[in-house]
């Protein structure tokens, strides 16, 4: 059910023209810190079911970039 989900979510990006990666936003490496900072002051990650660390986010948004 996840794969599907995310193959949808990628088809999805593709049909809207939306770029799934952070670097086409202008996001670049020197800034995750500080986005991996705010994140972890937003509450919306507090109810993941996984613990998530400041470390944490900024693998993700190193992934996303």
């Amino acid at each position: 059910m996840m794969m599907a989900a995310i193959e949808r979510t990628r088809r999805l990006l593709a049909e809207v023209e939306v770029s799934a990666r952070l670097s086409a936003f202008g996001i670049s490496r020197d800034i995750i810190p500080a986005l991996a900072e705010k994140a972890m002051q937003d509450g919306c990650h507090q109810s993941d079911p996984r613990i998530c660390t400041e470390a944490d986010m900024v693998m993700l948004y190193e992934k996303a970039l």
